[in-house]
């Protein structure tokens, strides 16, 4: 069965448009599957602890699963897959990153591969290291640059008492963060990404296209 559900998936990927975070990537061919394209996206099935999913569709609008689990959640202080993220680059490498705990942690998994079924071994990214008292790292978004071949990573942190309170909690009132890095073995400084004077989480980079005109 493992082998059929391996199948499948090559299958998938092999004729896809594959969008992940609002991003495109090249269609690959194969005699199979030469007229086919997929639209294929990360997922996770809550409490978020078996690990990481993907869905497809054909047509953007109808989705469904394809079958089993494609990376185990090893990481954390809850060891969990959530809010997978991921991009292709050049190269033909997916770079993964995703929530590892809802509160305790302070980073964000990561992992590579370049078949989506082996993985590297999974590494956690103390991105918030120097702030010891952060409550979380929530739903890390990955960006790749093609144009500077760097990643740009951003994500939610709640550190209590840094910012003004609005209506949430003190342990709930987020900012949104980034760091960039070429390799994911050299990491930027953890900066602050976004402050709009109250909480917010949940951020997207894209790239802005050129204007048609």
């Amino acid at each position: 069965m493992k082998s059929n559900v391996n199948r499948v998936l090559f299958l998938l990927l092999a004729g896809v448009t594959v969008f992940f975070t609002a991003c495109k990537q090249p269609a690959r061919e194969s005699a199979e599957t030469a007229e086919k394209e997929y639209y294929v996206f990360t997922s996770f099935h809550e409490p978020a602890d078996e690990g990481l999913r993907f869905l497809y569709s054909e047509d953007g609008i109808k989705w469904d699963s394809i079958p089993g689990i494609w990376l185990k959640p090893e990481l954390g202080k809850h060891q969990i897959i959530r809010d997978p993220s991921m991009v292709r680059t050049p190269d033909g490498t997916y770079h993964l990153v995703w929530t590892t705990s809802w509160k305790g942690d302070l980073g964000f998994g990561y992992s590579s591969s370049k078949d989506l079924i082996n993985w590297e071994p999974q590494r956690m990214i103390e991105v918030m290291a120097n702030e010891p008292t952060t409550v979380n790292v929530w739903a890390p978004e990955i960006y790749y640059d093609d144009e500077t071949e760097e990643f740009m990573v951003v994500w939610a942190s709640c550190v209590p008492g840094r910012f003004e309170r609005g209506i949430e909690d003190e342990d709930n009132n987020h900012r949104l963060y980034y760091i960039t890095t070429k390799d994911f073995q050299t990491i930027s400084e953890t900066k602050l990404f976004y402050d709009p004077g109250f909480s917010v989480i949940d951020a997207i980079v894209v790239k802005k296209l050129p204007k048609i005109t």
